[in-house]
C-alpha cells in the first residue's frame, strides 16, 4: 500500500517538473520571436560613417518592415548644432524620407530617429556621415558696382550774386538849385549836399537881400 502510494507521488513530482520545463522553453521561445518582430533598420543614405561631397537635401532610412506613421521622428543636426530637418518624415514603402534645410555647413552630421514598428513597438537609433564641402550657401559674393561719382560744378554754372550797394552809392546827385516863384532860390538842405554849396547858396541869399533892401530904401527918398 505505502509502496503504491510513493510511485504516485513520484510521478505526480516529473509531471510538475515537465510543466515547469516546457513553460520556461515556450518563454524562451517567445522572447527572441518578439524581439525579431520589431523593425530592423535596413539601410540608411548617406551611410552611416560615409562621407558625402556636401551635405544632401534629405537623408533616406530603409527598415525591415514598414514602419507606422505616427510617433516617426528623425532629426538631422549640423556640425555648428543646429537642426537642419525640416517638416514631417514621408513614410514609402519600407523607407522613411526625411527633408532637410538650410545653410548646411561641412562636416559631421548626426541623424537621430525613431520609429513605430509594425508590432507597434518603438525603436530608436542614429547613425552619422560627413560632408566635405558645404552647400545651401552661394560659392561666390557679388560684386558691387562703384557707385558714379559726381562732376564736380563748372564756375559758369553759379548764379551771379546781386552787388550790394551801399546807402552812400545808392543816394543820387544833389540837384542844383532852382528858383521859386518868389524870385528865390530855393537850398535843397538834404544830408548829402556839399557845405561849399550851402555856402554860397546863403551868400547869393544875403547878397540878394542887401540889395533888395538898397533899392527900398533909395525908392522912398
Amino acid at each position: 500500500m505505502l509502496g503504491g502510494m510513493s510511485v504516485v507521488s513520484r510521478r505526480r513530482d516529473l509531471l510538475k517538473r515537465s510543466l515547469v520545463v516546457g513553460v520556461l522553453a515556450l518563454l524562451a521561445t517567445l522572447v527572441p520571436s518578439a524581439a525579431l518582430a520589431h523593425d530592423q533598420l535596413v539601410s540608411t543614405d548617406p551611410a552611416d560613417g560615409s562621407t558625402v561631397p556636401m551635405a544632401p537635401d534629405h537623408v533616406t532610412l530603409t527598415f525591415s518592415e514598414t514602419p507606422v506613421a505616427l510617433g516617426t521622428e528623425v532629426r538631422v543636426t549640423s556640425p555648428d548644432g543646429t537642426v537642419v530637418s525640416t517638416g514631417a518624415p514621408v513614410i514609402d514603402g519600407t523607407s522613411v524620407v526625411q527633408a532637410v534645410t538650410g545653410d548646411l555647413p561641412a562636416g559631421p552630421y548626426t541623424v537621430a530617429w525613431q520609429i513605430t514598428s509594425s508590432d507597434g513597438h518603438a525603436t530608436s537609433g542614429d547613425f552619422s556621415f560627413m560632408a566635405a564641402d558645404a552647400s545651401g550657401t552661394p560659392t561666390s559674393s557679388p560684386t558691387s558696382e562703384p557707385s558714379p561719382t559726381s562732376e564736380p560744378t563748372t564756375a559758369g554754372s553759379e548764379e551771379p550774386t546781386a552787388a550790394v550797394t551801399t546807402p552812400a552809392e545808392a543816394t543820387s546827385p544833389n540837384p542844383s538849385p532852382s528858383p521859386s516863384d518868389d524870385g528865390l532860390i530855393l537850398v535843397d538842405d538834404t544830408p548829402g549836399a556839399p557845405a561849399g554849396l550851402l555856402v554860397g547858396i546863403f551868400a547869393v541869399l544875403l547878397g540878394g537881400g542887401a540889395l533888395t533892401l538898397y533899392l527900398v530904401r533909395r525908392r522912398n527918398r
